[in-house]
């Protein structure tokens, strides 16, 4: 068993490749339900199997044993009782209403050797060709690419689609 710490949620990830959560993030709680029902026990994420896992301060990501990326997390940025863009959990996912996993396709389907996360961005290895991906929140620079024109709710530059970065020593 592996235990994980995000912000404010707890994942394990057992023998098995089940990973299990509790908390805000790890989606034992969500804001769409009161605070007298938030979750305090560990419940198994709706996931295949999982060979990687990684979770961030706001956001989870795994590797399933099929070499696929999935991501989870809950809404950070509100504005008025609205959820906001989650833009480390992929294209297309604008809110969090206590979903599991979403699925994240890569450009580059290799071998997927590893997952980190910072609190609003992902990054994805990948091999033979060890290419590094990156997607999320990039108005500090921590994607390690420019970013064209897209923009979050508030301005930000953000990037939801994995993008290699280009120009890492091999």
């Amino acid at each position: 068993m592996t235990g994980l710490a995000g912000g404010e949620h707890s994942l394990y990830f057992d023998k098995t490749g089940i990973i299990h959560s509790t908390g805000a993030c790890g989606l034992g709680w969500c804001r769409e339900f009161p605070v007298q029902k938030t979750h305090f026990g560990f419940s198994p994420v709706r996931l295949e199997q999982a060979r990687l896992v990684y979770a961030s301060y706001y956001h989870n990501l795994a590797v399933s044993a099929r070499n696929q990326l999935y991501i989870w997390g809950c809404g950070t940025f509100t504005e008025e009782g609205l959820d906001g863009v989650i833009p480390a959990l992929g294209p297309g996912i604008r809110t969090d209403r206590g979903e599991g996993p979403h699925h994240v396709t890569l450009p580059n389907q290799e071998f997927i050797a590893g997952i980190a996360a910072g609190a609003y961005h992902s990054i994805v290895w990948i091999k033979p060709s060890n290419t590094v991906y990156t997607f999320g929140a990039g108005q500090l620079g921590q994607l390690g690419r420019p970013i064209e024109t897209s923009r979050d709710e508030s301005g930000l530059p953000v990037d939801p689609t994995p993008k290699p970065v280009v120009g890492l020593p091999q």
